[in-house]
């Protein structure tokens, strides 16, 4: 079964800055979490990994659409997305256009029975 489904969106905001949106669908029931949270103190948190490009800075990150509760399986408050998980990053391109940059994404998706790892690899034009 597929617990999230990816999809990515890109936007210049001029000067060779662009925002990029990582955009998960999750399936009903299903939880992923915030990549701000501790290693360690809880479920896994998303992890976002770029592949090295001397023409490309990597700036500010930021997240949408999550929200903070309790969560009685991992005894502590826990910063996570339902339904949709949006990671901003934000990127900037210092040599020539277009420029390519790839990475992975490691997340966890959890329901009420069990939690499942996954690394999703991806490649996005900057143009």
């Amino acid at each position: 079964m597929t617990t999230a489904t990816c999809s990515y969106e890109v936007e210049s905001l001029g000067n060779g800055e662009f925002e990029i949106k990582m955009i998960a669908d999750l399936a009903e029931g299903y939880h992923t979490y915030s990549q701000f949270m501790e290693v360690g103190a809880g479920p896994y948190p998303t992890w976002l990994q770029f592949d090295e490009n001397e023409n490309i800075e990597i700036g500010e990150a930021s997240e949408e659409g999550f929200y903070t509760e309790y969560d009685p399986v991992w005894e502590m408050d826990v910063t996570q997305f339902a339904d949709q998980a949006i990671f901003v990053q934000k990127v900037k391109v210092t040599g020539e256009l277009p420029q390519t940059l790839s990475g992975k994404i490691t997340y966890q998706t959890c329901d009420a029975e069990k939690c499942v790892l996954f690394d999703e690899f991806f490649e996005v034009d900057l143009k």
